[in-house]
């Protein structure tokens, strides 16, 4: 299993509307994914009708021995592919204040949390898909230790660069935490390495961003900015119906980004 963390420090850029249309290219095209929805406002579990859910994310770090199994629900079953879902909700935020400290010298067990419960299910996905609150805190931070590929998404706009300046530091640290703590760590296996795979332009405007003036990686794919109204309504549409943008609208302009993204995150290395 590949896990890959969607995230950025500041919100609205996007991070929900990719993944979970992403988690859809995948599973349509026949893998098994599992989708974690860490952030406690929970707008993918809603997507993907998860939001009420008894068990959730947070019983996984408050139960100790929790199976993780019990949180993780059915969403979409394809031909041969599905997504599965651990849910979120407001629960996440007390949970964080409670372990405002993550300096792994004293609370190492805590941190890897999220990745030894992982270990009961990874063998049943190909890939796992984060999508993170805009922060770095305990959760978030438990994400990074269970993560192979950490995926920025972020916009073209003048805080562009001091986004992805400012995940590039905490990428580093928690690199070295993986290092010196992980004894899974292995930079050579994709399934136990942590690498910044790079960064997302999404809401793109032609020529709004200069990435070959950025000292960061971008991908190549740029998702663009909805600009007619027929566009918008699909986005609307697939927030209150809870179906991807590929499923009401499989060739459009961001149908069609979507699976190029995909195309060069599993193959373009």
């Amino acid at each position: 299993m590949i896990t890959y963390s969607f995230i950025n420090l500041k919100g609205g850029v996007g991070k929900t509307t990719i993944s979970t249309n992403v988690a859809y290219a995948l599973a349509a095209a026949g893998a098994k994914v599992l989708f974690i929805d860490n952030d406690k406002q929970g707008n993918a579990s809603m997507f993907f009708g998860l939001k009420d859910k008894e068990l959730t994310l947070s019983d996984v770090f408050l139960k100790q021995d929790f199976d993780i199994k019990r949180a993780i629900y059915p969403a979409r079953k394809f031909k041969d592919g599905q997504i599965d879902v651990l849910p979120s909700n407001m629960t996440l935020l007390p949970l964080n204040m409670e372990h405002k400290d993550i300096n792994l010298n004293n609370q190492e067990n805590k941190t890897f949390i999220l990745k030894n419960a992982l270990k009961a299910v990874e063998g049943e996905y190909h890939f796992c898909l984060i999508d993170n609150a805009p922060d770095i805190n305990f959760t978030v931070y438990n994400a990074l230790i269970a993560t192979n590929q950490v995926i920025i998404v972020t916009n073209p706009d003048a805080y562009a660069d001091s986004g992805v300046d400012e995940m590039d530091k905490q990428f580093n640290n928690v690199l070295q935490d993986r290092q010196m703590y992980d004894e899974d760590y292995d930079e050579y296996d994709p399934q136990n390495n942590f690498i910044l795979r790079g960064a997302l332009l999404n809401k793109y405007i032609t020529n709004s961003y200069n990435k070959s003036s950025s000292k960061y990686k971008f991908f190549k794919t740029n998702i663009k900015l909805a600009t007619n109204y027929e566009a918008s309504k699909r986005f609307i549409e697939s927030i209150e119906t809870g179906k991807s943008i590929l499923e009401l609208s499989p060739n459009c302009l961001f149908s069609r980004q979507i699976n190029k993204f995909v195309n060069e995150l599993l193959y373009d290395k």
